[in-house]
């Protein structure tokens, strides 16, 4: 069991470690092993969200820029050779590879705690600023219905797709529980 100073010393060292947070307006008192944090964190709980929101915003920006480039090449010279259902699976790993790269470089980027909701909540606004830009992309401006659209989709590629919009989702909170993206404090 670890001793009070030594307690401290960790809850501090933590403290310090997190940039939203100013240690020095907090006090960490310990005693019988009960840690009690004094103080005000003023604004750290609005600048957190915020961080988190930046976080998802370049996390949807890099994948949606990603997957308009590749759709861009897609489009012309594979669907026109091999086939929408080709093309879009040929397309699925180098998004999957984009997914993995873009959430590892906005977990560093704004040094995501490890706490799993906190991923979960950046991958899954990501999430939804993707479903959003697709349905307006690919419904309204081709002036079709949602309903249209969606089952206009091919039922293979269409449900690799629906993974990877799970796996997008989820990536950020999958290199926590991996460590793949841990910073040592």
């Amino acid at each position: 069991m670890k001793s009070d100073v030594q307690l401290q010393n960790d809850v501090l060292a933590e403290l310090n470690w997190d940039p939203i947070v100013n240690a020095a307006d907090l006090g960490v008192i310990v005693k019988d092993g009960v840690v009690t944090l004094t103080g005000d964190l003023g604004d750290a709980t609005l600048m957190m969200t915020l961080r988190n929101l930046k976080a998802a915003l370049l996390y949807f920006g890099l994948v949606m820029g990603t997957g308009f480039a590749l759709g861009s090449v897609r489009v012309p010279l594979l669907v026109p050779r091999l086939g929408e259902r080709c093309a879009e699976l040929i397309e699925m790993p180098l998004m999957l590879l984009a997914i993995f790269l873009a959430a590892r470089h906005v977990v560093l980027r704004f040094a995501l705690p490890q706490r799993t909701v906190i991923r979960l909540q950046v991958g899954f606004v990501a999430l939804a600023l993707s479903v959003a830009a697709e349905l307006m992309l690919g419904a309204v401006l081709q002036g079709r219905s949602v309903a249209a659209y969606v089952a206009s989709r091919d039922p293979v590629s269409g449900s690799v797709y629906l993974a990877m919009l799970a796996t997008f989702a989820l990536m950020p909170a999958i290199l926590g529980w991996r460590g793949a993206t841990r910073h040592e404090g």
